[in-house]
């Protein structure tokens, strides 16, 4: 009988033993209360076994880039999905020491994290107001409002986010030599 999937995901857990594990185990108090015990288990033992998330989600860039940060000894993060009728986004992270492993939501902010997220948001408004931009989703046709790109637009200016984000991506680190 094939193993029940507690995840929303066409993988399943990796057979063979863990590739790595840590000393302590965090489950973040929004994490706990959406996810089952079922689905914690499931995604740390997925995430121990180098399965960073759900095919749909990662290409093989991503997947490389994790087993390269693993190798170079730098955090690592699983991305997955628990079933619900809406979306349920969760990760597993890795701290670069391998002390701690994390399971949070997306929406696992402590009261700290919520007031610097509100404070960079109103910088960000801000900013962008002073330099007349206004900020718009593309239509597309999935209905996952949080993976529709978006684009800054103002006076004869448009830019697209992911471009930037290629850009960001390829730039040598800034230097203020």
């Amino acid at each position: 009988m094939p193993k029940k999937h507690h995840l929303s995901s066409s993988n399943p857990v990796p057979s063979g033993p863990r590739r790595f594990e840590t000393k302590r185990v965090v489950v973040r108090p929004l994490a706990l209360q959406v996810l089952t015990a079922e689905e914690i288990s499931e995604a740390i033992e997925r995430h121990f076994r180098f399965d960073w998330g759900d095919d749909y989600d990662l290409t093989s860039e991503d997947r490389a880039r994790m087993d390269a940060a693993f190798a170079a000894g730098r955090e690592v993060m699983s991305s997955f999905h628990a079933p619900r009728p809406g979306p349920c986004p969760f990760i597993v992270v890795t701290n670069a020491e391998r002390t701690e492993t994390r399971v949070e939501s997306e929406w696992d902010d402590t009261p700290e994290e919520q007031e610097r997220t509100k404070l960079f948001l109103l910088d960000f408004a801000a900013l962008l107001k002073k330099h007349g931009l206004l900020i718009r989703q593309h239509s597309s046709p999935s209905s996952d409002s949080f993976s529709r790109p978006c684009s800054f637009y103002g006076d004869g200016f448009v830019l697209d986010v992911a471009e930037a984000v290629d850009w960001l991506n390829a730039a040598e680190p800034f230097s203020n030599e």
